[in-house]
């Protein structure tokens, strides 16, 4: 009886009300606090416009089969050399979307992408599919891809450095 008198007490006015209205205040404090939290963590989107070319002759590839648009068949075997540099260039951006070319000595493909909201990530894709990239601590881009069909297979990593 004693428990119950004190269950009703705390649920009836205007106790009951100031205990909702202190709760509403701290959920909606915390609501506040949570979206600060997640503007000022979400990087700034960094500027990719202009040429990125490929630094050095020692990028990861794989190729077997072929023909790839870019390069020669490789042949049945596995093969792990480099047959050429690429060029990202960025011609346009809008915010994280951007778009451009990546191109060989060969061929310019059409390029679309955007950056992730951690400023770091980047996806992008051309006619033949999709890659992904990030930023590297030093600002160069590491591009990667991965293609496959039935007369085809490829995997590489680049990375590239903005032209001066």
């Amino acid at each position: 009886m004693v428990a119950d008198r004190a269950i009703a007490r705390t649920n009836t006015a205007p106790n009951g009300r100031r205990r909702a209205a202190r709760s509403a205040r701290w959920g909606a404090a915390a609501l506040i606090t949570m979206a600060a939290a997640t503007a000022a963590h979400a990087a700034e989107t960094p500027d990719l416009r202009g040429a990125w070319i490929e630094i050095d002759d020692g990028a990861s590839v794989v190729r077997r089969g072929g023909p790839f648009e870019h390069f020669d068949r490789s042949g049945d075997d596995a093969s792990f050399v480099n047959p050429g540099r690429f060029t990202l260039t960025v011609e346009r951006q809008e915010a994280a979307a951007f778009a451009g070319t990546w191109a060989s000595t060969a061929r310019a493909d059409p390029m679309v992408g955007v950056v992730a909201r951690d400023g770091r990530t980047l996806m992008l894709a051309d006619d033949n599919g999709p890659m992904q990239g990030r930023i590297l601590d030093d600002g160069d881009l590491e591009i990667c891809r991965a293609l496959a069909d039935a007369t085809r297979m490829m995997a590489t990593c680049r990375v590239l450095r903005r032209a001066p």
